[in-house]
């Protein structure tokens, strides 16, 4: 009995390793996928950069299904962007976009993060055009995050500690 019970822990124990596993291999994937998009939408912002206007952010918005694009000047404040309320927000020092504006370089994908703005997790990729300006792309991630949140460690070792057949 006492053996059984010793090869039934080991086994539950590899099955939620992989588990966890293949969770953490697929969010990966999926966080990839989006640092992806996010650069390549910002390098066709900066192709058209000669004609940025608000109305080309909200079409390339569409047709490169993003969330968020928004135009900075050399000074760090928002002049052009497919949300109206974004227009003339500046980064404040310490803020990832104005480290990225000080720093060296041409383009960057941030970690996910908690949006200045909306309070939305966004992933934003950035990239710089001439005369300072840069632009910043951004995708709303919650669905992202509340997945991570429901396959994470805390998630499986709550449905762990329901289970009553383990528990038993």
């Amino acid at each position: 009995m006492l053996e059984r019970m010793e090869e039934d822990g080991i086994f539950l124990s590899q099955s939620i390793i992989q588990r966890l596993t293949d969770n953490s291999d697929l969010l990966d994937v999926v966080y990839a996928m989006v640092d992806v998009k996010t650069k390549d939408a910002a390098r066709a912002v900066i192709r058209n950069e000669e004609n940025i206007d608000n109305d080309l952010l909200t079409m390339l918005c569409r047709e490169l299904e993003v969330d968020e694009i928004s135009w900075y000047d050399s000074g760090g404040q928002i002049i052009c962007s497919n949300i109206a309320e974004n227009i003339g927000w500046a980064a404040p020092s310490g803020h990832p976009v104005n480290d990225f504006m000080g720093g060296s370089q041409a383009e960057l994908v941030e970690e996910t993060r908690v949006d200045s703005i909306t309070g939305d997790y966004m992933k934003f990729g950035l990239a710089k055009g001439t005369n300072g300006n840069f632009v910043q792309v951004g995708m709303n991630v919650n669905e992202f995050q509340a997945m991570e949140e429901k396959m994470g460690y805390q998630a499986v070792l709550e449905e762990l500690i329901e289970n009553e057949a383990i528990v038993d």
